[in-house]
């Protein structure tokens, strides 16, 4: 109660309850200004000049009430120099206008600490002020009016809902000429006043693109192409113009990240990606060269300002702040208002973060969505009567624009005082290679030049790659990518892997200056050069992979799956060979290193019961000599990495928190980390004599470095706690040549130890006078437990009485088949059952009205219409045939709206 917010509800009839906030009750929330005091009911405010002058002002009268008698006194007391009157609070001086009482004196008030004074700008002067307008407005009293360009034209509204884009005049009449665009969900949008456009997101069944139409006629349309490669239109949430520069910034909610791209979406740079879950909205103001966006996700909601090149950071609001929506921007008084659809209020606050004020509350602002300002005027979209409303600033006067839409989103004023004229060299100069960011010292326009995510400014101040001979790799999400990192810079070395699901395993290929990743998304396993990261190729399909390894010798990857408890292997000169090296349903493979120049490989295993049960095995690289190589003391192995040079396996131990090492023979083993780690996954050894280690710390959503010589130091810092690996890109690493020449080998080509390679067949598959042909008695290894059924394609496991129970556990309907082969071939009923479909049904389930088979046989009226056998009962509606002895058994038995069998039943009674 009295806490400012309406918690009785609504009355069906009477609508909102809002007594618990009753003034009557709450007299404390009421605030007067200076020589005016709150009425009795504490309804209103008055001046106090007008208390006790024998006139009712106040609802009730209450300031003429009881204490306008002998208050001569308390006057005399007050001793003020200008004026006193009593109050239901008690008596108070009050002054002449321009002046507010300070004890019993009178000093100058400064009228322009009120948000009403004026419009705009405001000067203080000695007992008044001066109203005065910013360029682009014409003063009239306290007031400015916005001037358009051209004058003439009208300022008018445009908004989207789920079903359209509209253009309306302000008073919500159709606007003259082709004013609505249908369309489904176009959340995205904005304007370009200057070429008379709106541009948006449109989301069709396959795909979304960005679309641009003339505001004059919205059947004019037209596509942006997105060229850059880290832009993904279909994931965009909120779009934001830089009318200065033509830049576009883009809000991805689902991959949380902002980007900003040059005006035709050639370039692109991934701004914010760090700290930003869950971002909702988003707002420019490049005339001072300030972002703002909200966002609710793990972390505090906050209202946050930066510069237009993402930079200095600083929250605005976070507190009293849950669920922000949208944002915008006050030019002329730089102030940036936002809606909470929590807690159902409308906020604002100056650019600088002071004077946060509530400008409207409860249940007239609830469910909005959008907002803008226009002169004195807010616009919303609101959820609550999905309608689009205009309130005053100062007066807090609703006025419905338009009525009874579809989900209403976005809302704009279009007019040029909406995206205002400002003087920088960003607007009339091509100095920079991609991007130029409108930034500004004081009053001092400054262009500053930025490339393209993973474009590098060289002294020429073009936007280059400049990808060293090494560096790191890095998978992370929010966005998921894959990205290069400069060992001594921190700056990106390549162009992001960027439209990619969920990336897991890493490995590279120098030799032709690849990368070689898992998307657990798609479950695919891809290859991408460095020199063009958008150029995707997919090398094996319908995996799962925890673990990636490249044999560099031979040119073939090999992966592991926990979920098959497995490792294969597939060649790059024929990725439609693969083939299975180990497999065991009760296997969880995960970190996967190989020794070509040995023929070995490494790959760490733990048990999610018993995690203290760890242990990291080896064999050759065609699968055989199967060997645990270490299980003492090891409990949760999730990286590994190899130093041929020195003849060392590495690898961190997440139970243990710490990285070891030992030599390939088994000997000299040690910890290698001297502090404890937190959370320590994923490892990179650099070889040579400095002995490198990288791993990275997901507690920090940091990859650390680790030498003796500099001990322990952060290398690079993401902040969101969400790399997933990280390799170090080194072409010394990959050395050796053995070659499958010799052995006429054109299938699969594997290294034994010794470097000796030998041929191989993919599954199915096997060796006969150097040809692979095909084994007629081939069954494919089964990765599941023994009491569980493989899935045909996608290879869950499910148990087998889950077979033939007519419902699809396994989404391909493998597990109903009764194809031959199927598990349901030969599927034979009891005595009590029938057959259909892949399945068996009871034959009381037989015409009970219920379609329990799949292709309702079990229904067929030409069965169901039949007599039923002597021992049945058939009932009347439904055509059920039940057991006789259901009949008059005081239970109703053949289904709904049907009682047939509890009719008639004098015959069954006994008394």
């Amino acid at each position: 109660m009295c806490d400012e917010e309406h918690d009785c509800g609504t009355h069906p009839e009477l609508g909102p309850d809002t007594s618990d906030e009753d003034p009557k009750l709450c007299p404390k929330g009421l605030k007067c200004k200076w020589n005016e005091a709150a009425c009795g009911e504490g309804l209103m405010c008055l001046p106090i000049a007008k208390f006790c002058d024998g006139h009712g002002d106040c609802p009730g009268n209450s300031d003429e009430w009881d204490f306008c008698q002998n208050y001569t006194a308390a006057c005399t007391r007050l001793q003020c120099i200008y004026g006193c009157k009593p109050t239901p609070n008690g008596a108070q001086c009050y002054c002449p206008e321009g002046n507010k009482p300070d004890g019993n004196k009178c000093e100058d008030a400064d009228e322009c600490e009120l948000d009403e004074t004026c419009a705009q700008l405001c000067t203080n002067t000695i007992g008044s002020y001066k109203c005065s307008c910013v360029s682009g407005y014409q003063a009239n009293g306290t007031q400015c009016r916005a001037v358009n360009v051209p004058a003439s034209e009208p300022p008018s509204l445009i908004f989207s809902t789920q079903s359209e884009i509209k253009r309306v005049t302000l008073d919500g009449k159709p606007f003259p000429g082709n004013s609505t665009l249908r369309l489904l969900n176009s959340n995205a949008l904005e304007f370009i006043h200057r070429n008379h456009t709106i541009c948006y997101i449109h989301h069709n069944v396959t795909k979304a693109s960005m679309m641009c139409a003339n505001i004059n006629d919205l059947s004019q349309r037209w596509q942006l192409q997105a060229k850059s490669s880290v832009l993904e239109v279909d994931s965009i949430q909120q779009i934001a113009l830089d009318w200065i520069s033509e830049n576009w910034y883009f809000l991805d909610d689902q991959r949380d990240v902002i980007l900003v791209c040059t005006h035709n979406l050639e370039w692109c740079n991934m701004l914010i990606d760090t700290d930003l879950w869950k971002p909702r909205a988003l707002a420019l103001d490049p005339t001072n060269g300030y972002m703002f966006f909200t966002k609710w996700g793990h972390s505090t909601p906050m209202l946050e300002r930066c510069k237009l090149d993402g930079s200095d950071r600083t929250p605005l609001v976070s507190h009293t702040i849950i669920y922000p929506y949208g944002v915008a921007v006050d030019y002329p008084k730089k102030q940036v208002y936002w809606v909470d659809t929590y807690l159902d209020y409308i906020e604002k606050i100056d650019y600088d973060g002071k004077n946060r004020k509530t400008v409207l509350r409860g249940f007239k602002v609830r469910n909005l969505y959008g907002i803008t300002v226009f002169e004195n005027n807010i616009f919303v979209s609101s959820w609550r009567n999905n309608s689009v409303l205009q309130l005053n600033k100062y007066t807090h006067e609703e006025k419905t624009i338009v009525s009874n839409i579809s989900r209403p989103y976005n809302v704009y004023v279009f007019h040029r005082q909406r995206q205002p004229d400002a003087a920088h060299p960003c607007k009339t100069s091509k100095i920079c290679d991609h991007l130029c960011i409108p930034m500004w010292n004081g009053n001092r326009a400054i262009p500053k030049c930025a490339c393209a995510s993973g474009y590098v400014l060289d002294a020429n101040n073009k936007c280059v790659v400049k990808t060293p001979s090494k560096f790191l790799l890095v998978s992370r999400s929010d966005p998921f990518s894959i990205r290069g990192i400069d060992l001594n810079t921190t700056s990106e070395t390549m162009v992001p892997i960027a439209k990619i699901g969920q990336p897991k395993g890493l490995d590279f290929d120098a030799k032709t200056g690849s990368i070689f990743y898992a998307d657990a998304h798609s479950m695919t396993i891809e290859m991408a050069p460095i020199a063009n990261t958008s150029n995707h190729t997919i090398l094996v399909k319908n995996v799962s992979c925890d673990g990636l390894a490249f044999d560099w010798i031979l040119r073939n990857l090999y992966w592991t799956s926990m979920e098959k408890g497995s490792i294969k292997v597939v060649t790059l000169s024929n990725t439609s060979l693969v083939k299975t090296l180990i497999w065991n349903n009760t296997y969880n493979p995960g970190s996967i290193v190989l020794d070509p120049m040995r023929g070995q490989m490494y790959w760490a295993h733990w048990s999610s019961t018993t995690p203290e049960n760890g242990r990291i095995d080896r064999a050759q690289m065609d699968g055989s000599y199967r060997e645990v190589f270490l299980d003492h003391e090891v409990h949760w192995p999730t990286g590994l990495a190899m130093d041929p040079e020195g003849e060392r396996l590495y690898w961190t131990d997440k139970h243990l928190k710490n990285i070891q090492s030992i030599t390939i023979h088994r000997r000299y083993r040690r910890v290698e980390t001297v502090a404890p780690l937190e959370t320590a996954v994923g490892l990179a050894v650099g070889i040579g004599s400095q002995r490198l280690i990288y791993f990275l710390e997901m507690s920090k959503g940091a990859i650390m470095g680790y030498s003796d010589s500099t001990g322990l130091k952060k290398v690079y810092d993401s902040s969101n706690l969400n790399i997933y690996d990280v390799k170090l890109y080194d072409p010394d690493s990959q050395i050796g040549e053995i070659g499958c020449e010799n052995t006429s080998c054109s299938y699969i080509c594997l290294l034994k130890a010794y470097n000796q390679p030998i041929c191989a067949c993919s599954d199915g598959y096997q060796l006969k006078n150097d040809v692979c042909v095909k084994q007629d008695d081939f069954t494919a290894p089964s990765f599941c437990p023994p009491d569980n059924f493989q899935c045909l394609h996608k290879k869950h496991c499910v148990p087998f009485t889950y077979l033939c129970d007519g419902i699809d556990n396994c989404g391909d309907l493998s597990d109903e088949s009764a194809e031959p082969g199927g598990p349901c071939e030969n599927v034979s009923c009891t005595e009590n059952q029938v057959k259909c479909d892949t399945t068996c049904i009871f034959k009381h389930w037989v015409c009970d009205g219920d379609k329990d088979c799949y292709d309702g046989s079990d229904e067929d009226p030409e069965v169901c219409n039949q007599l039923c056998p002597s021992d049945q009962f058939k009932c009347k509606n439904t055509r059920r045939c039940i057991p006789m002895v259901w009949r008059c058994d005081n239970v109703k038995d053949c289904g709904p709206d049907d009682d047939s069998d509890e009719m008639d039943c004098r015959e069954y009674l006994n008394c």
